[in-house]
């Protein structure tokens, strides 16, 4: 099916009309809706790491990349790091152990707030405690 959340900017597109509104695209509200058109780094089970613009995305996780560059560690090259460029792929979801944006997140401040979980000293105790 067709369920991929292209995000071309227009309500109007073919692949987000009305028909394919439901659960099979995820909300815009979606975090990785945020990182639409950004650089990600996108580490596969195997180690290795390809680094593209993030097209497209479904709630399984696979990921639509363009101008991807792959990198993988082997004893062969150089550096001990071999690369070469892909341009547009698609990652199955199941392969994907981490993603990382290069850009920062406006809205993650260089602090995080207090909640449960803080590790507070308590008095008269020398160690710190988790509440």
């Amino acid at each position: 099916s067709n369920s991929f959340c292209t995000l071309l900017g227009s309500e109007k597109s073919p692949i987000m009309s009305s028909s394919l509104a439901d659960a099979n695209i995820p909300a815009r509200n979606n975090k990785m809706f945020a990182y639409v058109n950004t650089t990600l780094h996108v580490t596969l089970g195997d180690a290795r790491t390809m680094v593209g613009t993030l097209i497209a995305y479904d709630r399984h996780m696979n990921l639509v990349l363009s101008n991807v560059v792959e990198s993988r560690l082997t004893p062969k090259a150089e550096n001990g790091v071999a690369t070469r460029e892909l341009g547009l792929v698609m990652i199955r979801g199941e392969h994907v152990v981490s993603v990382r944006s290069e850009r920062k997140d406006p809205q993650v401040s260089g602090k995080v707030p207090a909640g449960p979980g803080k590790a507070t000293r308590l008095p008269g105790k020398k160690k710190a405690t988790i509440e």
